[in-house]
């Protein structure tokens, strides 16, 4: 099955979520939003009404699922657990740029409800 196919069938069927745990990379991204993939305008366009999207980040081999910023800001119960200092300096960082990038920035200016856990 191709990656259009998953993406189709994902966007057709999936049901609602209403939670949802996030990681966040030293690069800043989250949910399979780099700042570095070519899809980075469509995965954060808070327009968009498809939820999953393909991403093909340059500093990956392959292609990754995710959801992008619209369905992300419509959970209800946002979490984000990091560990380690240079992720808690991105993330810092993030907060502070008015751009809000790198993508974790965009969430997170967009969704500041969202429960932050981190640990050395």
């Amino acid at each position: 099955m191709k990656v259009d196919s998953v993406i189709d069938h994902l966007n057709a069927t999936m049901p609602k979520i209403d939670i949802a745990i996030l990681g966040m990379g030293e690069d800043g991204h989250t949910a399979s939003i780099f700042p570095c993939c070519s899809e980075l305008e469509r995965a954060t366009n808070l327009s968009a009404t498809e939820k999953y999207i393909a991403t093909k980040p340059t500093t990956a081999n392959y292609q990754r699922i995710g959801l992008n910023l619209s369905a992300l800001v419509e959970i209800p119960h946002l979490i984000l657990s990091i560990n380690g200092n240079k992720k808690l300096e991105v993330l810092e960082k993030s907060l502070t740029t008015e751009k809000k990038q790198p993508p974790i920035g965009l969430l997170l200016s967009n969704r500041p409800d969202t429960k932050i856990f981190w640990s050395e």
